[in-house]
């Protein structure tokens, strides 16, 4: 599949993961920014659109839980995936689920299933 053109925003305080994901991101073809707190990702979604979201839930400050209360009010957000090392997560909230540690492959197969 071809994701030419889409654009992804991560928000994630951990900044190897954040720098992983944006290369994966990135190899297939996607335009990504980055945001280190759930303030600066909801910042960043206000001054642009993104096709997808990958938001941490455990993070310093704002919670993930609330990130995406805040990012499903946005008309410029497309798909939301949240990015956990915790199976104690309402799935319905969110369009995918990213479990930590994930690889590349992780990383494709949730791709293809938000924008097949």
């Amino acid at each position: 599949m071809n994701f030419q053109g889409k654009r992804a925003l991560i928000i994630e305080d951990e900044e190897e993961i954040r720098e992983i994901l944006n290369f994966y991101l990135q190899n297939e073809g996607l335009e990504v920014e980055e945001a280190s707190s759930g303030e600066e990702g909801i910042q960043r979604a206000q001054k642009a659109n993104f096709d997808f979201v990958v938001t941490d839930l455990s993070m310093p400050g704002m919670k993930g839980e609330k990130v995406i209360e805040i990012l499903k009010t946005m008309p410029g957000v497309g798909k939301i995936v949240v990015s956990t090392g915790s199976l104690k997560f309402e799935e319905s909230l969110v369009d995918g689920t990213l479990f930590k540690p994930f690889n590349k492959d992780d990383v494709i197969a949730m791709l293809n299933k938000l924008f097949s």
